[in-house]
């Protein structure tokens, strides 16, 4: 009996270690990300920095803020013995340096207690880039020597603390005769560039080059103009821009700045030399700009447009050729098909996996036709491209899953039988329970055979009559 239900038990166990198959099958998809900086501008307000150059400083800080991609944000502070006044990230740049205009220089020049003030601002902020601006005559003076010694190698340690923690520090110096440059050995710890304020080299100069070179803010040039009075139309190429920029650089002072233009929003901000023109979405694909100059001289302008795109894609695959057909659609933050332009659509460039490909538009959809031997993940990019210039662009990633299905057998192969897992299931269970009845009955046959065996025996025995 007992091996009986050891074998009972071996042909359970054998029945629950066959085990039933399982299929699963996951999908990913990633997003663009917008690249993120902050600035932080260190103006000296020491006895040193004239009125004149104190004025020039902040239109300087006022043009790059106006001018920094979506995804920036700048902050100022300014410096002398140490740092006296700022203004905060998020905060109205233009508000803060109108309240900067009347500050009276004074004190003597700290730098390393401002980039040490800057490096704790930034430590708090999670983002890709991190920079510092620092605007001065390069002195660093204190009261008594010891004290002076003692700021230039806090300026020293700190810009090596820059250095360690992936933040450039730049500097606009003003040039100053019988005055050392002490500032320069420092910034150069970082990978900084020193802009010296020449006669020819404006404050101007400095952020147009610090936007260009250093941000890599992507711009159009519009031209260059010599008149005092000028009256124009500026193309903007298209209406799917979510921010446009007009910046104009002057040699002498702007002034008469007149913008007409359908547009959800439209801001100036205005130095003596510059002027920063915002559109927010813009309704027209150009508009009229009128301006004056004190006096003849050099007008440079250019356009930067900023596109906040969305990417979608589909696949389908195509049997009779064993590709797949992508359908991917581009549109701007208010939904709008940018591939329905013809004037835009030849400069959108898509690349799948960093390889470009060629496309095909079909009802405001780029269509791209392309072999995969397996079912993937793909990357699509979207960028412009031969627009006269590169464009500011952001969000503009997806994925697409591309599945192939299974290649089809011959016609004149039969095809094999598909695994049911549910009638596999009770064929196991219909098998197990035949095993377990033919082993019952063979224990009750054994012990039914041992009963008449035994019942035989014992009629074979004599009997014996005792009288009495």
């Amino acid at each position: 009996m007992k091996k009986c239900k050891a074998m009972a038990v071996f042909i359970l166990f054998l029945f629950l270690a066959v085990g039933l198959p399982v299929q699963a099958s996951s999908q990913a998809q990633g997003d663009g990300l917008q690249e993120s900086g902050r600035v932080i501008f260190l103006l000296d307000g020491s006895d040193s920095m004239s009125k004149e150059r104190w004025q020039e400083a902040l239109d300087c800080v006022l043009m790059v803020d106006a001018m920094l991609p979506s995804g920036y944000q700048a902050a100022l502070a300014v410096y002398s013995t140490d740092v006296d006044a700022v203004v905060e990230f998020g905060h109205s740049m233009e508000d803060g340096i109108s309240g900067l205009k009347d500050r009276k220089q004074g004190g003597y020049t700290n730098p390393g207690a401002a980039l040490d003030a800057a490096l704790e601002m930034l430590a708090g902020e999670s983002v890709d880039k991190k920079y510092v601006v620092l605007v001065t005559d390069g002195e660093i003076s204190m009261p008594e020597a010891e004290e002076a010694e003692a700021a230039c190698a806090l300026y020293h340690d700190t810009a090596a603390n820059a250095a360690e923690q992936g933040i450039i520090v730049d500097v606009l110096l003003y040039e100053t005769k019988d005055i050392e440059d002490q500032v320069s050995d420092g910034v150069a710890l970082t990978g900084g560039n020193c802009f010296l304020r020449t006669q020819d080299k404006t404050a101007e100069d400095f952020g147009r080059n610090y936007l260009f070179d250093r941000i890599g803010l992507e711009r159009i040039m519009l031209g260059v103009s010599d008149s005092p009075d000028n009256l124009t139309k500026v193309s903007l190429q298209d209406t799917f821009a979510d921010r446009v920029r007009i910046l104009l650089l002057s040699d002498n002072g702007l002034q008469d700045i007149q913008v007409s233009c359908q547009s959800r929003k439209i801001s100036i901000a205005q130095g003596y030399r510059f002027a920063v023109i915002t559109l927010e979405h813009p309704l027209e694909d150009s508009i009229d700009l009128q301006y004056a100059m004190a006096e003849k001289g050099r007008m440079d302008a250019y356009l930067v447009k900023e596109y906040n795109l969305s990417v979608s894609a589909e696949a389908s695959y195509m049997p009779e050729t064993g590709k797949q057909q992508i359908q991917v659609r581009v549109t701007n933050s208010e939904g709008k098909d940018i591939l329905e332009n013809p004037e835009i659509r030849d400069g959108v460039a898509i690349y799948m996996d960093g390889e470009k490909v060629s496309y095909e538009v079909s009802q405001g959809s780029a269509v791209v036709t392309r072999f995969e031997e397996n079912s993937r993940e793909i990357e699509i990019d979207v960028n412009f491209e031969g627009l006269n210039s590169r464009v500011y662009c952001n969000n503009a990633r997806s994925s697409l899953w591309l599945e192939v299905p299974p290649e089809e057998l011959p016609e004149d192969l039969p095809e094999e039988p598909v695994e049911d897992t549910v009638s596999l299931f009770w064929l196991y269970m219909v098998t197990a329970g035949v095993c377990v009845v033919f082993v019952v009955l063979m224990c009750l046959f054994k012990q039914s055979k041992k009963k008449t065996k035994l019942s035989a025996a014992k009629k074979q025995i004599p009997r014996t009559f005792t009288r009495y």
